[in-house]
């Protein structure tokens, strides 16, 4: 009989002789990925109209981050898209952008994603312009 190195033998003696029995080993179960994050790191809130915002978050080294501003009273709607940036070796990725003058006073969502291959991570945040 060929044994491979996956085989698990077991042999019990019985009276004259000796009896053994093979079977599979388990498979091998592989370790669940990493799980990738966002975490806020600094922000400016609340923010004037006509000035500049800013924030920043950490994450994976090198992955790839967007942020969005979504209207106050349709959240689905994106108003402002900021351009994507690459987080640094140490994970963090910041973005700047100015408030327009005309912005209404009140709570904005935003949304910040990542991406490094497979993996993708997403926050949530709110910013108050004044």
């Amino acid at each position: 009989m060929r044994i491979s190195h996956s085989t698990i033998i077991r042999c019990v003696g019985l009276a004259g002789g000796l009896a053994c029995a093979t079977a599979a080993a388990p498979a091998q179960v592989a370790a669940a990925p990493a799980q990738m994050a966002v975490r806020v790191v600094s922000v400016t809130t609340p923010v004037a109209r006509g000035t500049e915002g800013h924030l920043a978050v950490r994450t994976a080294p090198y992955a790839q981050c967007g942020a969005s501003v979504q209207a106050q009273t349709d959240p689905g709607r994106t108003i402002a898209s900021l351009p994507p940036r690459a987080a640094d070796p140490s994970g963090l990725v910041t973005f700047s952008v100015k408030v327009p003058g005309i912005a209404k006073p009140g709570p904005y969502p935003v949304t910040v994603s990542c991406q490094r291959g497979a993996k993708v991570a997403v926050t949530h945040l709110r910013i108050t312009v004044l």
